[in-house]
């Protein structure tokens, strides 16, 4: 019989330096109302989960309760979507990040390959590709 990883639940947390400077790379990207949004919904995202797979890692973002985000922070887009699609190279290796939102906040950032465990020194960002629809529903 094969056994599965168990991926343990959400755990108080904070963001890794960089996944914090992927974020910070996405706000300088998105339009004031947006970006001003994704700020204060990181505030309410303090349960973490990391899920590594074989070629990249999902970290999961959580409120610690449902529904504690005030509806003011919310995107106008409630379906699940990818909000952006962020290149980038470390040293000579080429990286891939994705945003993804659920609900009118965000939800998780996919990163691709696996990161080095230790702390990344510098990060040469590359092109960040934004979903054009951000208020409204298109599905």
């Amino acid at each position: 019989m094969f056994w599965r990883k168990k991926i343990e639940d959400p755990k108080k947390g904070d963001l890794t330096k960089l996944e914090r400077s992927i974020f910070d790379y996405l706000i300088s990207k998105l339009p004031e109302p947006q970006s001003w949004l994704i700020k204060e919904q990181l505030k309410y995202l303090t349960l973490i989960k990391r899920v590594e797979y074989q070629n990249d890692v999902v970290t999961e973002m959580y409120p610690e309760q449902y529904g504690i985000i005030p509806q003011e922070l919310l995107f106008g887009r409630t379906e699940e979507f990818r909000l952006a699609y962020i290149k980038y190279r470390i040293g000579e290796v080429k990286y891939t990040s994705e945003i993804h939102m659920v609900m009118g906040q965000v939800f998780d950032v996919k990163i691709r390959p696996k990161p080095p465990k230790e702390d990344v020194l510098r990060v040469n960002f590359l092109e960040a590709k934004i979903d054009d629809e951000l208020e409204r529903n298109i599905y």
